[in-house]
This record gives C-alpha cells, sequence and structure tokens, in this order.
C-alpha cells in the first residue's frame, strides 16, 4: 500500500518506478548511507533518470492507493479492482468500462454530476432519481430524437409531446392547448369521451364512438357505429337522449334550415318500411298540433280520438221537432273538442242534425230531428260512433 499524506501527482509507471528504486539502492550499495557527495550525486542522478523513462509508461495499479490529498494521474490508467472516493471524483476525461459499472448504492442518497457528456453504447440502468439541467436527447439521428427538459418531454421534433407545467399533451404541436390537442387529422378504433371534444378539421373514428360530453367538428365520421352518450349503440348513429339539430336534420339531404327534418325518401318510426313519407307505429303525441295538407294557416290538430257513446234520450219526438239530449260514455271527449257522430237505429224519419261536447267531460251532446211524416216518435236506445279533434 502506497499512503500519501499531502497533495501529489502519480504519473504512469510508479508502481515500477518505487520497485526500481529499491534495486538502485543494492546495486550502487545504499544499504548504509556514506555521506559522500559522490555517492548521493550518482544516487540523484540514475533516480531521475529512471523515474523519467518509466513515468511515461502506461501503469496498471492492482493494489490498493490511500490519499488524503488529491491523487493526480495525467495519463491513461487500467483499474483491474475498484475505485472508491469518499468525498469528490472529478474526471476531466472519458471514463470507459467494458463490464459493469455502479455508482452509488441504495442506502445512501448519492448524486453524481456529468459536466460532459454520458453515453451508453448498449443499456444504461438508473436505480434512482435522474435529475437534468439541460436537454438530454437519445439517438443523434435528426428523425428519432427524444429531448427531455424542464419543459417537458418532445419525441421526434413534436411528434409527441407532454406538458408537465400545464398537464398537458401535444401530438405534431409543442403547445397544445387542452388536454390532449392533435394537429392533423386523427383516427381510433374507439373513442369514449366524458369531456369536450373539438376537431378543428376532421374525426375519423373506424369503430365504435362514444361521447359523454361535448364533440365538436366540422365533419364525424364513423364507420362502424357513433354513439351519443351511449357504449352500445344498436344502429349506425345511437343517441340516448335528446337530440338538438341547430340546422336541421336531413335524411338523405346535404342542405337543410333550423327545425326541419328532410328526408329524400320514406321515414319509419318504429318500423324499417314505412309505407308513407312518415310511416308511425304505435301511439302517436303531437304537443303542438299538425296542419293537413298544405295549409300554412288555420287551427292546428293536438288530437284525434275515437269511440263509442250511448244514445237514450227517453222521451218522444212530436213532428217537424227537434229533441236535443246527451250520448254518454264518451271517454276522453272535453269541452272545446270537434265531435262528429254515427247515429245508428234512428226510427223512419228521424235524423240527427248536430252533434258536439259539452261541459261535462266524456259527453255528447246530439240533436235529433222529425221530418213530420206521422205521430210522435220515441227513438230507441242505442250505441252510436263518435270522432273527436282537438
Amino acid at each position: 500500500m502506497l499512503l500519501t499524506c499531502g497533495g501529489g501527482t502519480i504519473n504512469n509507471g510508479l508502481y515500477v518506478f518505487i520497485y526500481k528504486l529499491e534495486l538502485i539502492k543494492s546495486m550502487i550499495g545504499f544499504k548504509k548511507f556514506s555521506g559522500r557527495a559522490t555517492d548521493v550525486a550518482s544516487a540523484v542522478v540514475v533516480s531521475v533518470l529512471l523515474f523519467t523513462f518509466v513515468a511515461q509508461a502506461a501503469s496498471t495499479i492492482s493494489t490498493n492507493i490511500s490519499t488524503g490529498g488529491t491523487l493526480a494521474v495525467t495519463g491513461a490508467s487500467t483499474l483491474t479492482g475498484a475505485l472508491y472516493a469518499t468525498s469528490t471524483a472529478v474526471v476531466t476525461g472519458d471514463i470507459l468500462t467494458y463490464a459493469n459499472g455502479t455508482f452509488g448504492d441504495s442506502a445512501t442518497a448519492d448524486q453524481y454530476i456529468f459536466a460532459g457528456g454520458l453515453q451508453a453504447s448498449s443499456t444504461a440502468l438508473m436505480g434512482g432519481g435522474f435529475r437534468t439541467y439541460g436537454n438530454w436527447t437519445i439517438d443523434q439521428a435528426a428523425t428519432t430524437t427524444v429531448a427531455i427538459s424542464q419543459a417537458g418531454i418532445n419525441f421526434d421534433s413534436n411528434t409527441f409531446v407532454i406538458d408537465p407545467n400545464s398537464d398537458r399533451i401535444g401530438i405534431l404541436t409543442s403547445t397544445p392547448k387542452t388536454a390532449l390537442e392533435i394537429v392533423g387529422t386523427a383516427s381510433t378504433s374507439a373513442l369514449i369521451s366524458s369531456g369536450a371534444i373539438n376537431a378543428s378539421t376532421t374525426l375519423g373514428v373506424t369503430g365504435t364512438a362514444t361521447f359523454f360530453g361535448t364533440a365538436s367538428s366540422s365533419n364525424v365520421i364513423a364507420s362502424v357505429t357513433l354513439g351519443v352518450a351511449t357504449t352500445t349503440p344498436s344502429a349506425t348513429l345511437g343517441v340516448l337522449g335528446s337530440g338538438y339539430f341547430t340546422l336541421g336534420l336531413g335524411v338523405g339531404q346535404l342542405n337543410t334550415t333550423a327545425g326541419t327534418i328532410i328526408a329524400s325518401s320514406n321515414i319509419g318510426v318504429a318500423t324499417a318500411t314505412p309505407a308513407s313519407a312518415l310511416g308511425v307505429v304505435g301511439t302517436t303525441t303531437i304537443s303542438a298540433g299538425i296542419l293537413v295538407g298544405a295549409a300554412t294557416t288555420g287551427n292546428s290538430i293536438s288530437a284525434i280520438m275515437m269511440g263509442t257513446c250511448t244514445y237514450n234520450p227517453g222521451a218522444s219526438i212530436t213532428a217537424s221537432t227537434t229533441l236535443s239530449t246527451n250520448c254518454t260514455g264518451a271517454t276522453g271527449v272535453r269541452s272545446g273538442d270537434r265531435v262528429f257522430v254515427t247515429p245508428r237505429d234512428l226510427a223512419n224519419y228521424l235524423v240527427m242534425t248536430s252533434a258536439s261536447s259539452t261541459a261535462t267531460n266524456d259527453v255528447v251532446q246530439v240533436s235529433v230531428y222529425n221530418m213530420g211524416w206521422g205521430g210522435p216518435l220515441t227513438p230507441a236506445s242505442a250505441t252510436w260512433s263518435w270522432m273527436a279533434l282537438r
């Protein structure tokens, strides 16, 4: 072991020099110091020359070297054992290792500062945290660079960007303005969103797209199904809840106006084979009414009802007079409804002249006229059919 208590410089071949110095002592008879000047001068000259010769050769350090000061190696050195530094190990050149190299241990919070570059031809494994104060570039090829800095991670010149300061991800943009911003055309086999989706151009989905929030795009194209507020659309477009189209709804038509539904063929409701322009299977409720034909003004029809009622006047009708009585049991008829009644089993010379709703619900008032042939006639009790428009 070589122990030094102060600063010193060990050039290449130091260990060989020490060995040769002992050999010189035996050669010049330096076992006892004679004190003669000629002996001392000879030893010094030989030592200097030998030191100069051996210092220029490479050295291999296979034993321990401990120094309380600074150990500087100006040439190339090969260490067959371990290198330990209790404070700071400063290397101004390159560190080259052909075996495994370990910096630090798991028991201490060691830190290593590389003022230059850190290169690994195969694998660089870091078991603890990794901190860089500059850009970190993986692979110097221009098309596969990965830059890691305080601004985030940038893969391949904005191909994929992670901005940790704003918690955003950008694709083909280094400054994403939302949680996920894609510049260009985006396509996916399945798309599920609980927030807003904005596409400035085309949003293409080859599988199922589900929007639980707001989806905004000039074009939304789905080659399979598109579900709105549902993950299991049963048709090409499945909407769970109400639908609102600010510019109208076109079926087979390119241009529509707000509040309109325009179809180039028949529209079926609860039927795949509508027989008319609008085919409805089941009960239909129209809260705002309906205008029949080409009429654009007038009273709309909001309800059409049909049923039967019981006609039983219990009185006779003299010739050329009219008897008004009620046809009861007309369920659904309300005051103001327009009522049409089909009389049955009226005696000869009796005709029904009018029918109307009354202030009493489920009652239709009918009037029967005796045309004057014969004496008084009493209508028989009968069941009449009625239809009411509201």
